[in-house]
């Protein structure tokens, strides 16, 4: 191995660990705020019907950035 490639290899981990971590904070958030809006939803019908469309939303977003990168 030579050192040349060393400082690299480690350079490319310690971003990695760093944006895995700001990843996982960032979801943390999002889970977080997510089930304080469903926990304010006392309606059991409107509260099934936010979390199917919050579903049909992250479908249709995803579906259609993968068409424009066609």
């Amino acid at each position: 191995m030579h050192l040349a490639t060393l400082f690299p290899a480690l350079l490319l981990g310690v971003i990695g660990g760093l944006l895995a971590a700001l990843f996982t904070r960032l979801n943390t958030l999002v889970c977080k705020h997510r089930a304080l809006f469903l926990a304010k939803i006392q309606n059991n019908l409107l509260k099934r019907l936010a979390r199917m469309l919050e579903t049909i939303l992250i479908v249709v977003r995803t579906r259609t950035q993968q068409l424009r990168r066609q």
